[in-house]
């Protein structure tokens, strides 16, 4: 089992194309992107695919694995963008259901979150949802989560609206070229530590970090 990180750039398409199963273990927070932090990214998305740009970063993903025999991971960082992308995957369906499951189950769970697993559940296979909003822990995080999802349904609607090709324009666009730094750190990594020192001091790459790493990339000669 090795000791580093291994970090590698994945498509939808890439994961899709896997059967991994991401579990939001009990130490992370709830869901709490506001609507405005959604809007922006669906707008963001929209505005990278129709300007024909080649990549959409969404950002890095923190996964620890968790069974020795089945593809299993704790997502340990990026659970905000991840499943706001869940979400999107959801309401464009298509090819992109392929996100939502792996063999009939949630792609995503949540530990402790009976609510929000139960909720997963039934979105994903278009039923009704029987439980109840009410004070507890597990709804605070449900109810962001269900803002989040009319959101992102009446963005679409109102965008693609009688415009099935640009619809699959942007559908292809998400599943092809919007892409996420996947990193899996090992086995018998202090998570407890490493997920108070993302939260406390750990500060996402600006674009013009990442620009700048890319242009360094491609620098060839030693001068």
């Amino acid at each position: 089992m090795s000791n580093s990180v291994a970090s590698g750039i994945f498509s939808i398409n890439d994961i899709i194309a896997t059967d991994t199963i991401y579990n939001i273990p009990r130490y992370q927070r709830l869901y709490v992107w506001t609507n405005d932090q959604v809007t922006t990214l669906l707008e963001d998305i929209q505005h990278a695919c129709f300007t024909e740009r080649p990549l959409f970063y969404l950002g890095g993903v923190l996964i620890v694995r968790t069974s020795d025999t089945l593809p299993h991971f704790d997502l340990i960082d990026g659970q905000q963008r991840f499943t706001t992308l869940w979400l999107l995957c959801l309401t464009l369906g298509m090819e992109l259901s392929g996100f939502l499951e792996v063999e009939e189950k949630s792609r995503l769970t949540f530990s402790i979150r009976e609510d929000v697993t139960r909720y997963f559940d039934a979105i994903r296979k278009n039923k009704e949802f029987k439980g109840k909003l009410n004070g507890q822990l597990e709804a605070g995080s449900l109810t962001k989560i269900i803002y989040a999802k009319n959101l992102i349904r009446g963005f679409v609607a109102t965008e693609f609206k009688d415009q099935p090709e640009r619809l699959e324009k942007f559908r292809n666009y998400i599943r092809y070229q919007v892409k996420v730094i996947i990193s899996t750190v090992p086995v018998k990594t202090n998570l407890n530590k490493l997920f108070e020192v993302i939260n406390n001091r750990g500060l996402q790459l600006q674009h013009h970090e990442i620009l700048k790493s890319f242009i360094l990339s491609k620098i060839t000669s030693d001068k």
